[in-house]
This record gives C-alpha cells, structure tokens and sequence, in this order.
C-alpha cells in the first residue's frame, strides 16, 4: 500500500483515500508536527520551569500555553486559533505536566494489564470465560489510544470511555466472593458515600448543568435578533460566574458588534465590555478573549468617533500583542486601531513586522496590502501591483472574508479623515479605494472565467465614484 498509494484505485477508495495522500509535506503532517514541538516546547523546564514543567498549564489552558510558545511558520499551513494540540498525549502533558501524564498512562497501562491478566487463569492457560471479553476491550483499548494520537476528546468521547472503565473495574475488578449487602459495610462507609454522593451532585449542578445552560442562551439568544429578549436574558447568561464566563462573554460581545447602531445594544455591549475587561485584568486568559474585546473596543470607538474609547482598544490590543508576540493577525488588529487614531506611521512600522515574522504566511500578504494600499496615493509601495499579483495566481482567490479585511481597511482610514476634516486626506484615499476595487473586479472576473470562483463579486466602484465626485 505504501509504495503504490499513489494510484488512484487507492485513492478512490473510502477511508483509505485519505491514508493514500498523506505525506511529510501535507498541510494538515505540517500542522501537527509544528504542535507537537510547540506542546513539548511548553513544558520543557529549561523554558517553563519545573513546576510547570511537572505540573502543567491547568485545564483547557492549552491555548495559553500554545500562544507563548507560537511557532509563526504554522501561518504556511493555518491561522486557526488551537485550543487542542489534536493529540490527546500532547492535550494531557501541557495541560497536567508531566505527572499527569504519567497518571494518565498509568490508567490505561492498569487497564491494559488487568485484560490480559484475566484472559489467563491462575494456572497460566486460556481463561474462556474472559478470552472474548477480553479481546474486545483490547481492541477498544487500542483504537480509542491510536485515534488519541490525530484528534482531542470531546464530550462525545467521554460518555463511552468512562462507561468502559467503570465495566472493567466491575468485571475485572470486582471480587464475587465479598457480596453485595448494604448491611455488610459499616455505618461511617454509608455516611461517607452519601455525602460523596451529595458533593457529586451539587458539582454536576455548579460546574455542568449551569455552565451549559449559560452557554446554550449565549448561543441562541443572539440568533433570535431581538434586542428586548438579549436584555431580558443578559444576566442569566453571565451570572452566577463560573469557568465558561471567559467563553460566553467573548461570544456575547462578537454577536453585538454589528449593531452598535442600536442605543439599547450599545448601552449591552459596553457592559460586556467592561466585564470582560475586569477578567482580562485579574486572571490568565486565551488570546482570542483579549483579541475579541480590543476588537469590540475598536468598533464601538469608531461607531461614535470616540478617541477615549479607541485609545482604550489599542490598550488591550497591546496586550493581546504582547500575550502573542508571533501570530500575524494580532498586529494587524492593532494596525486598523491605530489607522482610526491616525497613527498612521507606526500602524504600518508594525505590519513590516509582522510581515517579517512569516512573508509566506497565508495571510501575510493580505495583512500587508490592507494597511498600506490605501495610503499608497503616489504609487511609491507598488501596493496595487502587489494586489493584483496576490489575487492572479491560483490558490489565491478572492472570497468574502478577504473582501472585508481589504474593504474594511480604506474605510477605517475614511472614518479618520472624516472624524479630523481633512477633505484632501478623504478624497485621496477614496481615489486610491477605487483602484483598489478595480483591481478587485479585474482580478475576480478572470478567476471566475478561470473556474477558481463560483459566483461574481459585487462591484461597489460606481459608489466610490459618486462619493468622490460630491467631495469635489
């Protein structure tokens, strides 16, 4: 199979096709390497020390851990936020440290031991009774270990594995010979059970059942669109403060951002704000959390042409600046903040930096253009032809996504000009956005032509023309 997967009768074949394009250069072998190093770079005591070394990054703190140790040439492959390594041994070490790990192959190394101890009898022979039982939980044991090496568990996974292990202590585990009667045990061993029980209980309720509630309205209330019912259901969705608070609140603000317009959404997303700024403040938080409120914070100062609220973005966004240094998009979040404030100079000193960190990063050449074009008046940076080129080669095309970050990017630089008077600033950037926009249509009707899109982007050039002849 190995020296003929190349053949595409291997390749058309279910589940092995996958098996038959895998390779060291794949994107998806690239990733997972580059994670691997960054999960054993994060627990390496020379780096990390050794408590942190022994005792890890805590629970679901991958991200944290995965955002100091970022490894920029993953931008080739991938600009996904990881909050998972996609390697469950890799998940468990920087999470839990190195003891952890070894509590964890302990589990399955007793497992394991306790299968083929009860697949033998006492004499050493075949014990029949356990033969196919045995040969079953072996198979489970090793598929759930293999698959543990490509993918992260999910609440999904937990129901069957715990399920399983409590089978086996019970079939394998449990002496026959001791009973079952509740009378056999003494008074203080039903004490102690019923209040384990007890505590049991009330940490399902406090750290599943409301947590889940929390985030199931955070999740749908928003879709619903109703400004009235958001408020009405605003404290039940971030109170009482648990673990899932982080999550919920960077979700909250997101799915207010587009109608800051709104007195009543405004007034929602400025109180979000603030407490999701009093977490950032006081607690380890992801990236992606301190990324989400300077963000909201960006948004909100250029809605009311708020300088206060824009120098508080950039504040925060500093600070996800700093929390990961090597992610290329961090700076370019900065860059349209300080592009709103007119900080024009050291917006682009920044994208040249980040540039450098990775100048073959999927989106390096976009953060790039979107900073630069629109001030390229004279043509000096080459910007347009750099646009052109980035949109005319195949594995390039343009999709929505793109179209906001570059269409976003001339108009950060119009609300500026239009918050300080400065027609001459205005009109130029306008003139430049048009070409800009013209490149955009030459470029996407040939990738339409060429079959690398499927549908027409809109044209807004006959707008922009209209605007720059009213500023005349």
């Amino acid at each position: 199979f190995v020296s003929t997967r190349s053949n595409t009768i291997w390749q058309s074949v279910p589940m092995l096709d996958r098996l038959a394009k895998i390779s060291d250069t794949d994107r998806t072998t690239q990733t997972r390497i580059i994670n691997t190093v960054v999960s054993i770079n994060s627990v390496n005591p020379t780096n990390v020390g050794i408590v942190r070394s022994l005792f890890g990054w805590g629970m679901d703190n991958f991200s944290i851990a995965y955002e100091n140790f970022y490894d920029p040439s993953i931008q080739r492959y991938e600009g996904t936020w990881f909050d998972r390594a996609h390697n469950t041994v890799m998940d468990v070490l920087v999470m839990n440290g190195v003891l952890g790990l070894i509590a964890y192959l302990l589990l399955w190394f007793t497992i394991l031991k306790s299968i083929f101890k009860n697949m033998r009898g006492e004499s050493g022979e075949h014990n029949n009774k356990f033969v196919l039982l045995g040969l079953g939980a072996l198979f489970f044991v090793t598929a759930y270990l293999v698959q543990g090496l490509f993918i992260f568990d999910q609440i999904s996974m937990y129901i069957p594995i715990y399920m399983f292990i409590g089978y086996m202590g019970t079939k394998f585990g449990y002496d026959d010979q001791r009973g079952n009667d509740f009378r056999d045990v003494g008074k203080s061993y039903l004490i102690g059970t019923f209040a384990l029980a007890s505590l049991t209980s009330a940490a399902v309720v406090l750290l599943v059942f409301i947590p889940f509630r929390q985030m199931t309205l955070a999740v749908t209330v928003p879709k619903m669109g109703d400004p009235v019912l958001f408020e009405n259901r605003l404290h039940d969705m971030i109170y009482p403060y648990n673990y899932i608070q982080e999550e919920v609140r960077t979700r909250l603000m997101s799915s207010l951002g587009n109608s800051l317009d709104v007195e009543r959404v405004r007034n929602m997303e400025i109180e979000l704000m603030g407490l999701q700024r009093e977490y950032i403040d006081n607690n380890q938080t992801k990236p992606s959390s301190v990324a989400a409120l300077g963000y909201a914070y960006t948004q909100l100062g250029r809605q009311e042409k708020n300088s206060a609220t824009l120098e508080e973005g950039e504040k925060v966004l500093r600070r996800m600046v700093e929390i990961s240094p090597r992610r290329q998009e961090m700076y370019y979040y900065l860059a349209n903040n300080l592009i709103l404030q007119g900080k024009f100079d050291e917006a682009k000193s920044i994208t040249d930096a980040a540039y450098r960190l990775e100048p073959n990063g999927l989106k390096a050449e976009l953060f790039w253009l979107v900073v630069f074009s629109p001030m390229d008046w004279t043509g000096e940076d080459g910007t347009l032809s750099r646009l052109e080129t980035l949109f005319s080669k195949e594995g390039s095309f343009v999709n929505p996504r793109d179209l906001v970050y570059l269409r976003d990017s001339y108009k950060n630089y119009f609300h500026y000009f239009i918050r300080v008077k400065d027609t001459i600033g205005f009109r130029n950037t306008l003139a430049q956005a048009i070409k800009m926009e013209e490149v955009i249509d030459r470029t996407s009707k040939w990738q339409l032509e060429q079959g690398f899109i499927k549908e027409p982007i809109k044209s807004v050039i006959d707008g922009l023309k209209e605007g720059l002849s009213l500023s005349m």
